[in-house]
């Protein structure tokens, strides 16, 4: 899971006015501390009714989740944050580029939504290569993507992508998160690329690193970068639950109420009912197809299930798809891309 937001690490030093007999709450600085030494100040404006600070921990879901995206052994980034109760504008001024993001972490039903956008300062192959990876990093997380020269926005909203609060809280960090690596990934390119024949193959491992990213919720770029799979496995199947949400990467369990706890994507053989179990990414089971229990119980409480025809199980190692050098064993743990639209199930291996 993405990682909290480290509480002990966090020091938020109210900016204090000539008339003010208490510290302002509304203006602050949010420093790290590692060994005893804060790092360079980061400017926060809190406009909420209610502080968005209670001591030393947030109270706003839009601030721990710009605290998660936070690398405690590094200096924060330069720019600003406006916090909004669970609202937030936040503007990064990075190593090559700048990003910002606006998120309202309520209900998508009740207007909740985040625009994130990323543009490049340099049009040149790294410039280029950074937009790209942005994008995809978008997309995997389940953003409308639109990419206009070297500037990248991603929206999810009611009509694009709906989300509960929580995931989209860690949608925004996992954004943020990604932003602030493009300076490592950029001096990390070479190496990379090396051996790439020509531009698809480049688009592929840029697609690759996305992927994994934001499948295994990875602390960096960098560390991806280090388990990105150099091959991905396709398993057909039928999509037979709810069909309307976008493509997506997350792992998968074959325990029912782990999957449902960390919302995961559940993997059985069987025929089950997965009412009540709402937290669900997805199901992918093989028996009794589109007019199953499972399928019924997917669609009255609306989550994406993949019907896949056959499949070998074995108590210890999951299910085999396929056979001979075609067959892909889908682990516990293992990171998927599922399209609820299409039925299309890609089992991500590691690089």
């Amino acid at each position: 899971m993405i990682r909290k937001a480290a509480a002990a690490l966090l020091c938020i030093v109210p900016v204090t006015t000539a008339a003010a007999s208490e510290p302002a709450p509304a203006n602050a600085m949010i420093q790290l501390r590692r060994d005893g030494v804060a790092s360079r100040p980061f400017a926060l404006l809190d406009l909420s009714d209610a502080a968005a600070v209670k001591g030393s921990k947030p109270s706003s879901r839009a601030l721990e989740a710009f605290l998660r995206s936070l690398d405690p052994g590094k200096e924060l980034p330069k720019g600003s944050l406006v916090i909004r109760g669970d609202a937030l504008l936040v503007r990064l001024d990075l190593d090559g580029g700048a990003a910002e993001a606006y998120a309202d972490l309520r209900p998508s039903a009740e207007g909740g939504m985040i625009r994130a956008r990323y543009r490049a300062s340099g049009r040149n192959f790294a410039g280029r290569s950074k937009s790209y990876l942005v994008a995809r990093v978008l997309y995997n997380l389940g953003f409308s993507v639109a990419l206009d020269d070297d500037a990248v926005t991603g929206l999810a909203d009611v009509d694009h992508q709906a989300l509960a609060p929580e995931r989209m809280a860690e949608s925004l960090a996992l954004f943020l998160r990604a932003v602030q690596g493009l300076g490592a990934f950029e001096r990390s390119l070479p190496k990379l690329l090396e051996g790439a024949p020509g531009q698809a193959e480049t688009s592929r491992r840029l697609d690759a690193l996305a992927r994994t990213f934001v499948a295994e919720e990875a602390p960096s770029l960098a560390s991806a970068a280090r388990t990105t799979a150099a091959a991905d496995a396709a398993v057909a199947g039928e999509s037979v639950g709810a069909p309307d949400s976008a493509a997506f990467v997350a792992r998968v369990s074959y325990d029912k109420a782990r999957a449902s706890r960390e919302g995961l994507v559940f993997v059985t053989p069987y025929a089950e009912d997965v009412t009540g179990f709402g937290k669900l990414r997805a199901v992918v089971f093989t028996a009794g197809g589109g007019g199953s229990l499972t399928a019924l119980a997917a669609r009255r409480a609306e989550i994406p299930a993949i019907f896949v025809a056959s499949a070998e199980w074995t108590p210890s190692r999951g299910a085999k798809f396929g056979s001979g050098a075609a067959a892909v064993l889908l682990r516990e743990g293992a990171s998927v891309r599922i399209d609820p639209k299409t039925g299309e199930l890609v089992v991500l291996a590691s690089r």
